[in-house]
């Protein structure tokens, strides 16, 4: 979707509870195509945080100055191309059913979240 609207994608640069599993990050970038790094703080809420307050007391004079300074690359997990192209047909037929469950997996969202 992304390419179809004029994106290369080159990178992802992954946060949260899912980098802790490596099989996990690596299923992505296999399906993805897309290599993944991995950052030294795993918490993008708490670093980002620690950023503006880094700005906010005048530690650095922007957000890409700390960005240059506070996230530290520690790791790229590269795709499989074998395994990639295993994975397109897959993703070919989600991208085919997706537009016709949406509204469905719309309702469910809403029922669980109580508007019903």
């Amino acid at each position: 979707a992304m390419k179809a609207g004029g994106f290369d994608v080159e990178r992802i640069v992954a946060c949260g509870g899912a980098t802790k599993s490596r099989d996990w990050m690596q299923m992505h970038a296999d399906v993805t195509g897309v290599p993944i790094t991995l950052t030294e703080v795993g918490d993008a809420v708490v670093l980002g945080t620690c950023m503006l307050a880094a700005v906010g007391a005048g530690l650095y004079k922007d957000l890409p100055e700390a960005s240059e300074n506070m996230v530290h690359e520690i790791d790229v997990i590269e795709p499989n191309q074998a395994v990639h192209d295993e994975y397109q047909f897959y993703v070919d037929k989600y991208c085919d059913t997706y537009p016709q469950l949406q509204s469905m997996i719309h309702d469910m969202v809403d029922h669980e979240a109580g508007q019903k």
